[in-house]
């Protein structure tokens, strides 16, 4: 989860956030789940021996998470919701605790990831209907926020160019057809600002289609970048209509700009060398980053930050 250039990876018994542009980095412990969730572990299986539900990405002990501003006191704050047993906490990174809030009005799906704008943090659910909840991360409530009238088949939630954005999914003329919605935070009012039709090229090579197009940015230009859940990575060209794939085999793709304010925080850490946690996943993951080869910059102050397994290539987005 990203905000304001500041990145919150949950880790088994950890929540880190860092500042990749100071090198600073501040760790808490989370807890112990509240209970046994080994029944959900079978969305890491393969089904029928064909592919796995990788694009069911779950965070550790399957919360339900967000990661925002406070637009009033500047703080940032973590957000997770466990559903079996009516938790909902939140922890200001300046104070270091968790604290309790109540419920929010209704659950929602754990593998579905919140996107942060305006200082509210956004989920979706579809399991009891389509409905999209937010929390004021200020006044630490939660509301129900109107959605667009149109087929259920959505993208994740997700932050483009500080706009709320979703992708809906339809099927016609034997083509998959993406539309990118963006919503008026102050009206809550949605707007269709792209219609793209999905080539047989980019199909998955999964009997799913409900996430091909997942927005990234806007250049400039007005060119649209997005990606699916095989994390590639896609540029569209709207003035003629075309579609091309520019990257493949990406690890993480997410929204970036450099920040260059200290954190503010207990125990804040420094990496490299500062980072001692050797036999940490999030450690090798901090290893990656290296900031001359990972941010590419587009010719806004946006950028992205990809973390790649194989290399640490790099190239340049116009």
């Amino acid at each position: 989860m990203t905000c304001d250039g500041l990145v919150c990876i949950p880790e088994p018994g950890w929540i880190n956030v860092l500042n990749p542009c100071m090198g600073e980095l501040l760790r808490f412990p989370s807890g112990p789940n509240p209970v046994d969730t080994s029944r959900y572990d079978h969305y890491d299986r393969p089904v029928r021996g064909e592919f796995r539900l990788d694009f069911l990405d779950f965070f550790p002990g399957y919360w339900s998470m967000g990661f925002g501003k406070d637009e009033v006191s500047g703080s940032y704050k973590i957000v997770r919701m466990f559903f079996d047993t009516d938790q909902t906490e939140i922890l200001d990174i300046n104070i270091g605790e968790w604290r309790k809030l109540p419920s929010p009005p209704y659950p929602v799906e754990a593998f579905k990831h919140s996107a942060f704008v305006n200082g509210s943090i956004y989920w979706y659910q579809l399991i009891d209907g389509y409905k999209i909840l937010a929390l004021d991360l200020h006044t630490e409530q939660f509301r129900d926020v109107p959605r667009p009238l149109m087929c259920p088949l959505a993208a994740p939630l997700v932050n483009l160019d500080d706009r709320l954005a979703l992708t809906t999914i339809y099927i016609a003329d034997s083509y998959e057809n993406a539309e990118i919605w963006i919503m008026d935070t102050k009206e809550e009012t949605w707007t269709k600002i792209y219609s793209i039709r999905i080539l047989p090229i980019y199909r998955y090579p999964r009997p799913t289609c409900w996430m091909y197009c997942i927005p990234l940015t806007i250049s400039k230009q007005g060119n649209f970048y997005f990606y699916d859940i095989e994390k590639r990575l896609f540029k569209y060209y709207p003035k003629i209509d075309q579609v091309c794939c520019i990257n493949k085999h990406v690890r993480v793709l997410s929204p970036f700009v450099e920040n260059m304010i200290p954190l503010q925080g207990p125990k804040i850490m420094t990496y490299p060398p500062g980072f001692q946690y050797s036999e940490s996943r999030i450690s090798k993951i901090f290893r990656q980053i290296k900031l001359p080869t990972t941010l590419l910059l587009t010719t806004t102050v946006v950028a992205l930050v990809i973390f790649r397994f194989s290399s640490a290539s790099s190239r340049s987005l116009c």
